[in-house]
C-alpha cells in the first residue's frame, strides 16, 4: 500500500496523520507527505515565498512526528489548485491511498468554493480515506469498522483490503447489508436468510485469513429503503471508528450531477470514511 498523505498544518490533516499512526504499522514504501499551496485561495495577502516558507516548516513537524514512530518519509510542496494538484499527484507517485482531513465546510461554502475532500472521493483513481476529528488522547485497544456489505465486486475488493491491511492494533467489524423493504413476509425471509448467510461465509473467511488481527465480527441485516441514513445511524449505534466502503464506479458526471452513496457518507458521516477503488 503506498500512501499519499495530504497536509496543511490544520486540524484536520493532523487527525489524518494521527489516523494512519494509530492504526497502522509503516508500509514498506515511503509515506508522501504533500502540501499544496492555493495562492488564488489565500486571503491572508501574503507573497508566495512567505507561504512557501510557512508549508515547509510544517512539513518538516509532520515528517518528525512520522519518522518518530518509524516510517519512511518523503514530503513534496506544490502550487496550484489543491484537489486537482493531490489527484495529479498521487497518480504520477502510484499512491493506491489518498488521505485526507474532513475540511468540515458548511453547505454554502462547500456549494461555492468546493470541498477538498468531497472532490477527492467523487474523482480520485485510488482509494480515498477522509478522516475526521481525532481525540486528542487515544486509549482504544481495537479500530471499530462498519463495512456495508452487498455481495458486489466493489465490496469484494473492500474485503481484500481489510484482509491485506497491516493493522496496529486488532480490528472488530461490524458487517452490515442493507436490504430492501418488502412488502412479501416470506420472500422478505427468504432473503434476510440468504444474506444471513453470506455474511456468516464471510465472516469464517475473515476469521481464516486475518487471524490475530481480527477480534470480533459481528453481523447484521436492516431492511430501509435508505441504505444511506440507515449507514450513518449504523455507525453512530456501533461507535465505528470507521466506515468502509467499495465504490462501485458510477459514471463521474453522473456523480457530480446527483451525488452518490459513497460521497454522501463521506460528507456527513461522524467518523472516518474510507471509499475503496
Amino acid at each position: 500500500m503506498k500512501i499519499l498523505l495530504a497536509y496543511d498544518g490544520s486540524e484536520q490533516s493532523k487527525a489524518a496523520g494521527k489516523f494512519l499512526r494509530r492504526f497502522f504499522y509503516p508500509t514498506s514504501d515511503p509515506i508522501e507527505i504533500v502540501c499544496v499551496i492555493d495562492a488564488l485561495r489565500d486571503h491572508s495577502c501574503r507573497v508566495l515565498s512567505d507561504l512557501q516558507n510557512e508549508a515547509d516548516l510544517k512539513l518538516e513537524a509532520i515528517q518528525r512526528e512520522f519518522q518518530v514512530e518509524d516510517w519512511n518519509v518523503e514530503t513534496k510542496r506544490h502550487e496550484g489548485e489543491i484537489s486537482k494538484t493531490l489527484m495529479k499527484e498521487a497518480e504520477v507517485g502510484g499512491a493506491t491511498l489518498l488521505v485526507a482531513g474532513d475540511r468540515g465546510l458548511g453547505k454554502i461554502d462547500s456549494l461555492l468554493l468546493g470541498n477538498v475532500s468531497s472532490h477527492l472521493v467523487k474523482q480520485a483513481n485510488c482509494s480515498v480515506l477522509i478522516a475526521k476529528k481525532f481525540p486528542e488522547v487515544d486509549s482504544r485497544e481495537v479500530v471499530r469498522i462498519l463495512f456495508p456489505y452487498d455481495g458486489s465486486r466493489a465490496a469484494e475488493s473492500a474485503v481484500q483490503w481489510i484482509e491485506s491491511t497491516n493493522w496496529r492494533i486488532p480490528v472488530e467489524l461490524m458487517l452490515l447489508n442493507v436490504m430492501e423493504s418488502q412488502t412479501d413476509h416470506m420472500k422478505k425471509m427468504a432473503i434476510a436468510n440468504a444474506t444471513y448467510g453470506e455474511l456468516d461465509a464471510l465472516r469464517i473467511r475473515l476469521d481464516k485469513e486475518m487471524t490475530t488481527k481480527l477480534r470480533r465480527v459481528e453481523t447484521e441485516v436492516i431492511e430501509d429503503d435508505n441504505i444511506d441514513k440507515t449507514i450513518l445511524n449504523a455507525a453512530v449505534t456501533w461507535n465505528a471508528d470507521l466506515i468502509l466502503l467499495g465504490h462501485h464506479g458510477h459514471n463521474k458526471l453522473i456523480e457530480h450531477m446527483l451525488g452518490s452513496t459513497a460521497y454522501h457518507i463521506a460528507e456527513h458521516a461522524s467518523c472516518s470514511v474510507l471509499v475503496i477503488r
